[in-house]
């Protein structure tokens, strides 16, 4: 059953993490400049986080004429893709960015399609956690 609040405080995503093995994933992204978000990533992420890109990790191929911007990838090569980079259902799995959380947002929403259970979205993202860790 997935959590009731998928919002994570700093704090409680800090605890959390003191307690248990946490999956953190970085999704910051630009929509004017697609590689903005991993340059950030690489200037400095919360220690061990992996970064998908909304176009890279997060979306399919676009179809000119036919998908969006960003349409949604197969739901079976989505699942093998996170496989592949090592993250499991079974691990709980929090997710920033630092544009207000609509990346993070899409990514929960996909990995709760998957099934997935324990999910969060750091509120308030990057700089939350960056301002107040301990």
């Amino acid at each position: 059953m997935p959590v009731s609040n998928p919002i994570i405080s700093a704090v409680a995503a800090y605890e959390k993490s003191l307690q248990t093995h946490v999956q953190w994933v970085d999704c910051r992204f630009a929509l004017s400049d697609p590689e903005d978000g991993y340059r950030r990533y690489t200037g400095g992420h919360i220690p061990g986080a992996i970064y998908l890109s909304l176009d890279h990790d997060l979306s399919a191929a676009v179809v000119p004429g036919t998908t969006g911007r960003h349409p949604l990838p197969d739901r079976d090569a989505f699942a093998l893709h996170t496989t592949r980079l090592g993250l499991s259902p079974q691990t709980p799995t929090i997710v920033y960015d630092a544009e207000g959380c609509p990346f993070a947002a899409r990514l929960w929403w996909m990995l709760t399609w998957l099934g997935w259970d324990s999910v969060f979205v750091l509120d308030a993202g990057w700089a939350c956690w960056h301002g107040r860790l301990p």
